[in-house]
């Protein structure tokens, strides 16, 4: 394990989806809607989107459904097109269980939050979950950015070392890449650990301030 240069974390990045808000249901809600579209009536489709991945997924649409020439990769295009327009109506209800505590008690103690996502406008999102007073930095979606890439860029903005951060992401993020060694990576939404992340744990109600400390301080030994 690589050995830290502090015993305190100074940082904390947050990825929006999943972390931050809590977007899966908007997520069924577009593959439902493309779907409808393609003429899909199915009982277990919403057990077939818990389960499966985008791909495996978009293909089994296409093939069940009236496609009209599109394929998976169209379709995948379309459900994104959906879920972003989606989020438009997130609400402070949608803010992760255990999150709005976490974020309190992390600026109360002085450490710098940023919020990340490859995918989603994050000013916008946090300003309609009604967190937005938290975050010191945020990283919009967009563009060929990956996710890591603007973990990076996050701690550079934040002045803090990457070997200062801790990144939360969710599960579905991992595996990464390799640069995530010298990170502290928590993973969440996975009982099984998850490949390149220091800890996993279930779900956000398990993030607390207290928790944060515990698992940096004992990753610096």
């Amino acid at each position: 394990m690589v050995e830290r240069k502090r015993r305190h974390f100074k940082a904390v990045i947050f990825q929006l989806e999943e972390i931050v808000a809590h977007t899966t249901p908007f997520e069924i809600e577009a593959w439902i809607d493309c779907a409808r579209q393609l003429g899909i009536a199915n009982e277990d489709l919403e057990d077939r989107i818990s389960r499966w991945d985008s791909v495996k997924l978009a293909r089994w649409m296409v093939e069940t459904g009236e496609a009209r020439g599109m394929t998976s990769e169209d379709l995948i295009e379309q459900k994104e097109r959906i879920f972003l327009a989606s989020l438009g109506r997130l609400t402070p209800r949608d803010v992760s269980p255990g999150i709005a505590p976490l974020l309190k008690n992390l600026k109360k103690n002085g450490i710098r939050l940023s919020a990340a996502s490859a995918r989603v406008n994050v000013s916008e999102a946090i300003e309609q979950l009604e967190v937005g007073d938290f975050f010191n930095d945020v990283e919009d979606g967009g563009g060929e950015a990956g996710l890591l890439n603007r973990v990076e860029a996050a701690c550079e903005r934040l002045g803090a070392d990457v070997q200062e951060c801790i990144v939360i992401i969710d599960a579905d993020e991992a595996p990464l890449d390799g640069r995530e060694s010298e990170w502290l990576v928590i993973a969440v939404g996975c009982k099984d650990p998850v490949e390149g992340a220091v800890w996993t744990i279930e779900n956000t109600g398990e993030l607390t301030y207290e928790a944060l400390k515990e698992m940096y301080e004992e990753a610096a030994h």
